[in-house]
């Protein structure tokens, strides 16, 4: 018996669910390095853009973007190869 394409559909199901929670992560990175979060008041903004950290992960704030966008197109790619050629 040749088990290769059941080992293949569980490595898609694991590269897809490792690229939704980068998403997800790299989501939540881009929410809170973001200097425009109007929910959270201008006393909270003018706080945070003083703390040493949050100037660090907002250093690379555009960055985020970019990876975001990559992890999005390659997630969208594998689900749709998914779809058509999954189960």
């Amino acid at each position: 018996m040749n088990f290769a394409p059941v080992q293949s559909l569980a490595s898609n199901h694991v590269i897809l669910n490792t690229l939704g929670i980068l998403a997800v992560t790299n989501a939540l990175l881009l929410f809170f390095s973001c200097r425009f979060v109007p929910m959270l008041g201008e006393a909270f903004n003018k706080k945070m853009l003083q703390n040493k950290v949050y100037k660090y992960i907002y250093k690379y704030h555009p960055y985020y973007w970019w990876s975001f966008w990559l992890i999005i197109v390659l997630h969208i790619m594998m689900a749709i190869a998914h779809t058509i050629y999954g189960p």
